[in-house]
């Protein structure tokens, strides 16, 4: 009887066996420990993506800044309103905060209103409006003022000055006054000065 035979045909059957293990992909080979290429760790919240968190930029804010007008701007504003508008009587200023500007309205002799718009320093026209026919109560409140607008702003009292946010000729009662809206420095208050728009004195 030959033996041999059967040996020859395990020793073929180990040879595929091992020639198959050979041919197995080195990443399937490898399935315990550490993957060959590791995956970046998927951050957290995320679905499906691989890679680092990143922080979405905030957006800008879009309030505007607000200018700090002093009594300089204030004055500064009412000289050249009343340079681009020599004789007109000037009735108001307001100071805009979210627009940055100052706002002037100028009565002139021909009955007629004219509004502008300067900077915050007072110093540049921004904007002039088209005339318009004034209001005939404000043209008599207007002819009546003997203290103009500029001389109500210097008679405020020093310790009540800083920031200005408007000027405005009013009737109170029997009286005409410019009534003067203003932030004393170091305050946190606002504070009305009201002059009496004939005769100066402080009310």
């Amino acid at each position: 009887m030959n033996f041999k035979k059967p040996l020859v045909i395990a020793a073929a059957s180990a040879v595929a066996v091992t020639a198959l293990v050979g041919c197995v992909p080195r990443d399937a080979a490898n399935t315990s420990g550490s993957p060959v290429n590791p995956t970046a760790p998927q951050s957290s919240g995320s679905t499906g993506h691989t890679g680092t968190a990143t922080t979405a930029p905030t957006a800008p804010s879009t309030t505007p800044a607000t200018a700090v007008t002093t009594f300089a701007d204030a004055k500064q504003a009412l000289q050249t309103a009343a340079q681009a508008h020599p004789g007109g009587v000037i009735t108001d200023l307001d100071y805009e905060e979210h627009g940055n500007h100052w706002d002037v309205e100028i009565f002139k002799a021909d009955s007629t209103m004219v509004t502008l718009e300067l900077d915050p320093t007072g110093k540049t026209i921004l904007l002039q409006e088209p005339l318009e026919l004034a209001d005939s109560d404000d043209i008599a409140d207007a002819k009546r003022a003997v203290i103009n607008i500029l001389d109500a702003l210097n008679a405020v009292p020093s310790h009540l000055q800083g920031t200005v946010y408007d000027i405005n000729l009013d009737n109170v009662g029997t009286q005409l006054l410019w009534e003067i809206t203003v932030l004393p420095a170091g305050q946190t208050a606002q504070t009305r000065v009201l002059v009496d728009a004939v005769t100066g004195s402080l009310v």
